[in-house]
């Protein structure tokens, strides 16, 4: 669970020059009224009284980057930006619709999708950044239902409390090792004991990437040719050793 804290006075300093340099990139005229960066430019945002759901994950999209209330509860976010096209929320909204469009004729409405800034960048490293230099544009992110979204954002660790004593997972059992799993029902259970903790932490990827792959696979078949970049993230994800390496590198950045 995210809680709120108190940011530096760096860290205010820097969203004051990150939403400086997100008006620097405003058309001449234009006064930014969404979180210090976003603006209207002239379409409409309700449909028969109700707030368009483009309106509302973009508005959620300006508001993680850019509100500094927001960046107090979640500053993972602090690095975080919109490409400028999408300052325009006609812009975002015409990208959003054409989606909905390909995605309508499939068991995916994209209302019961979660936008995701992250694994296109995670998968594809620093050359798609490097190329596009923003977490949020039509290149790098992508549409995903929400629960697939949740189990792909920590499965590199990130929601582990750091250990510099045990593998990202693994806890001990007398002299041996497990982790947390599921059963066939569904509910989260113990692992069997194994007797290294590099044997427990190879079970339990291995484990996490077929549970990915099972989850994923039917979105993957379903849009996989509307959202070519699924395949990357596809590809990387149903690898346990690719799953391995992200919690190496989590469990070494934050034990550092």
């Amino acid at each position: 669970m995210n809680q709120s804290s108190a940011l530096s006075a760096a860290q205010r300093e820097f969203i004051e020059v990150k939403i400086r340099q997100a008006n620097s990139q405003l058309p001449e005229s234009i006064v930014p009224t969404v979180h210090g960066a976003g603006y209207n430019s002239g379409v409409v945002t309700c449909s028969n009284g109700k707030v368009l759901k483009s309106y509302t994950v973009w508005k959620s999209m300006l508001e993680r980057c850019y509100s500094v209330k927001s960046l107090e509860r979640h500053p993972t976010y602090l690095n975080k930006t919109v490409c400028p096209q999408w300052f325009d929320y006609a812009a975002f909204k015409s990208w959003y619709g054409n989606l909905a469009g390909k995605l309508a004729s499939t068991d995916y409405p994209i209302e019961s999708l979660a936008i995701d800034s992250d694994l296109i960048l995670f998968v594809n490293g620093d050359d798609d950044y490097d190329r596009y230099q923003h977490d949020y544009s039509p290149h790098t992110v992508l549409m995903l239902p929400k629960g697939i979204n949740s189990q792909l954002a920590t499965v590199n660790g990130y929601s582990n409390r750091p250990n510099p004593d045990l593998l990202t997972g693994i806890s001990r059992n007398g002299k041996g090792y497990r982790f947390k799993t599921y059963n066939s029902d569904g509910k989260q259970v113990l692992s069997l004991t194994y007797a290294t903790q590099e044997g427990a932490h190879e079970a339990l990827c291995k484990q996490k990437a077929q549970r990915i792959e099972d989850a994923l696979k039917p979105f993957y078949i379903a849009v996989g040719d509307i959202q070519p970049h699924l395949k990357y993230v596809f590809s990387y994800f149903t690898k346990w050793k690719n799953i391995r390496n992200a919690n190496y590198v989590h469990r070494m950045l934050v034990t550092l």
